[in-house]
């Protein structure tokens, strides 16, 4: 019964810790949704145990740090072609330039509030970055780098091989001018160009003459090289001489010519400046045309932030333009994005901050589940010990019921056997007739209270019969063995009755116990167990003592 009244009490000591507990955690939240409560934000606690102004200054330094490090992942994220070289040179530029970005950012910090957090000895200071500041700086700041001439030149100087011609001329010329370009910056590509160098066998003149031998073929031809932009532009042409050829076969005297002819390769050379100009007018104008272009369903995305749908924003955002001029625009989108799941982690969570081991709610929640296990585990064994005893008393109560069957079935035939000899004490003998089957009615009922008083008197209404039998002088009677057996039977089952009752009334006493002392009381109540009646019967009157 102490263990019970212990465990009950360190139950309620656990459970008014867990809501202190709590009601200081809470004091917390409330100061972080007081200070949190634009979306717009990026957000970060600074923790110190000496100072708030430490824990200001490492806010803000984990707070700039936390904006690069949003930057540099979305820019990671970005899905590039691996061909397209000026978006992968800008991403790479942007990353390497965020890092210079850290002093700015802190400038930008908003102090939101303080927080001193006594049982640990904490300080605290919330600081913010709100993401349209960040727009304006980031727009300002990369504004440099969204400069074509910029581009193209950090363009040049990581990629030496961009000035791309394609070459499609006889075998023969081909080796010698790719060597010409090759000197000149020029590199050779025939899928990714700029510049295509074509040669041509164009026919000039065609003649025929009668021979011997049958017709004789005259063939004059040129080989022409033209060299032509991205749009077919044409920026200079070299011209062979005019070669001659005699056959009695055109294709003959045509092959014959152009291997008669006299082309200066070298000419090429004269055009390298306008290949490199045309090149370079070309990748400027692609590069303008992609800073021009505006972004593509920024509003979307917006609308997607809005309704919390954020994975599917985070994918749209990481298929954005880095090239576009707007592009900081899908960056402010996408801190916006990251402050959002910063600051609901950071509601969810007030503890989770710079925090170390299991937070102590968490440790309490734990025991109180344990405890709640115990209990429950308790008021099972409870349960169980309550029916136990129940099913004890009712069973002690069928040995009485059997034994009172017994004694009713004995008690006429008794009656009949001695009313032979005690017919002038007919009175007594309907008494006992009478008291029977009260007693039996009184058992039908399971009235306890009713059968120990009918008990009682059909007790002592035996106990008279049976001393008139022994007092009384009948030597009929008491040669009677058949009577003698039955009175025998009678005290027999008396004695039977008066020990199974001993036996009930204990088994009752022990579950009324069980069930009204405390704790117990409170589950018996739940379960609805209720006392059960002892079975009381007075001592006959013949059994009493005697006064003095």
């Amino acid at each position: 019964m102490k263990k019970r009244k212990g465990l009950t009490v360190l139950i309620f000591v656990i459970i008014i810790m867990f809501f202190t507990n709590c009601a200081q955690e809470e004091s917390k939240e409330k100061w972080l949704n007081k200070h949190l409560r634009k979306m717009e934000e990026i957000s970060d606690i600074g923790e110190s145990e000496k100072s708030f102004e430490e824990a200001k200054e490492k806010m803000k330094n984990n707070l700039a740090m936390k904006v690069v490090n949003f930057i540099n992942t979305y820019l990671s994220h970005l899905q590039i072609p691996p061909d397209d070289k000026i978006s992968l040179l800008i991403r790479d530029e942007l990353k390497e330039h965020s890092f210079m970005l850290i002093d700015g950012l802190k400038e930008l910090i908003e102090f939101r509030g303080k927080y001193f957090d006594k049982k640990n000895h904490k300080f605290y200071v919330l600081g913010v970055i709100p993401t349209e500041r960040v727009k304006t700086f980031l727009t300002s700041a990369f504004s440099k780098l969204y400069n074509p001439d910029i581009i193209f030149q950090k363009l040049t100087e990581k990629y030496p091989e961009i000035y791309k011609a394609k070459i499609n001329v006889s075998s023969q010329y081909a080796n010698k001018i790719v060597s010409i370009l090759k000197k000149n910056g020029l590199a050779v590509d025939n899928f990714q160009w700029f510049v295509e160098i074509n040669g041509e066998a164009t026919k000039i003149d065609e003649s025929s003459l009668a021979s011997f031998a049958g017709l004789l073929y005259t063939v004059k031809t040129q080989y022409v090289i033209s060299i032509k932009d991205k749009n077919g532009r044409l920026i200079g042409q070299i011209r062979s001489s005019i070669g001659k050829g005699v056959s009695n076969s055109k294709t003959e005297a045509f092959n014959k010519a152009l291997a008669d002819v006299i082309i200066n390769i070298n000419e090429i050379e004269q055009y390298i400046p306008l290949i490199k100009e045309n090149i370079t007018q070309h990748i400027k104008d692609i590069i303008t045309q992609k800073l021009t272009m505006p972004p593509s369903n920024l509003g979307n995305i917006e609308r997607m932030i809005q309704k919390e749908e954020y994975l599917s924003a985070e994918a749209a955002l990481e298929k954005s333009s880095i090239v576009s001029k707007e592009f900081p625009q899908s960056l402010v989108l996408y801190l916006k994005l990251q402050g959002i799941k910063e600051k609901n982690k950071l509601l969810s969570n007030p503890n989770e901050n710079n925090a170390k081991g299991i937070p102590t709610r968490l440790i309490l929640v734990i025991l109180i589940l344990l405890l709640l296990l115990l209990f429950i585990i308790w008021i099972i064994k409870i349960y169980n010990l309550f029916v136990k005893q129940k099913m004890d008393a009712k069973e002690k109560y069928s040995n009485i019921d059997v034994l009172l069957q017994r004694r009713y079935d004995l008690i006429p035939n008794y009656v009949k056997a001695v009313e032979k000899y005690l017919g002038h004490e007919n009175k007594t003998l309907k008494e006992v007739t009478e008291a029977r089957n009260w007693a039996a009615g009184a058992r039908e009922k399971g009235d306890l209270k009713e059968m120990g008083e009918a008990e009682k008197k059909l007790s002592d209404l035996l106990g008279k019969l049976f001393a008139l039998v022994v007092v009384e002088n009948y030597p009929n009677l008491k040669a009677d063995q058949h009577t003698l057996k039955l009175q025998e039977q009678l005290k027999e089952v008396e004695d039977k009755i008066a020990a199974a009752r001993e036996d009930y009334n204990f088994a009752v006493k022990k579950y009324n116990t069980a069930i009204q002392v405390f704790p117990n009381i409170i589950v018996a109540n739940i379960l609805k167990f209720k006392p059960l009646d002892f079975f009381i019967i007075e001592e006959p009157e013949a059994k009493k003592a005697p006064p003095i």
